[in-house]
């Protein structure tokens, strides 16, 4: 009796907690924030997006949004007391994306292009969307509220998630989609899909890798191909290229040995990024440039 009594004190204080955390207002992470996208338009592609460093405009201070290593395309600002979220673009013109952390089943969200902009997905239209459902998830070590959305009559999406204080998890309309894959602050992992290549992205928050399992790359720069070496040999591993905007262009899987050629076949001039990885995980990463 004692042991179920207990049982059923633990069972109750973990439902006020994560009550509790998830009806407090979520804000948004203004460290550096890295974030990979799975984006799906009859095939699946991945880019990645950075919020990093701060920059004054107007008088106000945003953190910059970046859609590459050099391309910023605008900035946000956060008025915590008055749970507001505001973007800049541009062309210094600055919306207000707040979205409500006090929604409830059967509300209806009107979601500005612009909103999606700022998170990193690609949008030329508002959209209306009814909220149907509210749940929690785990970011790090706190809940936050998760609101998920079915369309309204007139709306092109057709269903999603968006976390409080993350940002949209998951939108998806006919034939396409959008979500996050991997979601980083200050470099530590708080939320994405788990697997083997979770979270192996060239970034801009830190150095690139030091290629601890002696990777290297020669000729590069290159022509036609390059030889991709390693210290010991490889089994079953992956390697993945990407462009400066962090979208997957080549993939070559099922690797061994300690010498495989990159040949420059959908690799376009100008420099890209290469990871590789195996079930243990990261091996090497670096740049890569054709010319």
């Amino acid at each position: 009796m004692k042991k179920q009594f207990a049982l059923y004190i633990f069972i109750i204080f973990s439902y006020v907690s994560v009550f509790a955390q998830t009806n407090i207002y979520q804000p948004y992470a203004t460290d550096s924030v890295n974030q990979i996208i799975e984006h799906t338009v009859f095939s699946t592609n991945y880019y990645c997006t950075y919020r990093l460093g701060d920059t004054l405009i107007n008088g106000n201070t945003y953190l910059k949004c970046h859609n590459s290593p050099s391309q910023y395309y605008g900035g946000l600002r956060q008025d915590i007391p008055n749970e507001k979220l505001f973007y800049i673009d541009l062309s210094n013109t600055e919306y207000d994306i707040s979205i409500s952390q006090h929604l409830n089943v059967n509300d209806t969200l009107r979601i500005s292009a612009e909103c999606f902009e700022a998170f990193g997905y690609w949008a030329t239209n508002d959209d209306s969307v009814i909220i149907s459902g509210i749940d929690s998830v785990l970011i790090g070590s706190s809940y936050h509220k998760k609101y998920n959305f079915n369309p309204c009559a007139d709306g092109n999406i057709m269903f999603g998630d968006y976390i409080c204080g993350v940002g949209f998890s998951l939108i998806s309309g006919f034939e396409w989609g959008f979500s996050i894959f991997c979601y980083k602050v200050n470099n530590i992992k708080l939320y994405g899909v788990p697997g083997p290549c979770d979270c192996y992205f060239p970034n801009i928050i830190n150095e690139l890798n030091k290629n601890p399992e002696g990777v290297s790359l020669f000729p590069n720069p290159f022509s036609n191909y390059s030889n991709l070496q390693t210290q010991k040999p490889l089994q079953s591993a992956t390697l993945i290229v990407y462009d400066i905007l962090g979208k997957e262009i080549k993939r070559m899987e099922n690797l061994n040995g300690k010498e495989i050629i990159i040949q420059r076949e959908g690799i376009p001039d100008g420099m890209s990024f290469y990871s590789l990885f195996d079930k243990s995980g990261l091996l090497g990463n670096g740049k890569l440039v054709v010319e």
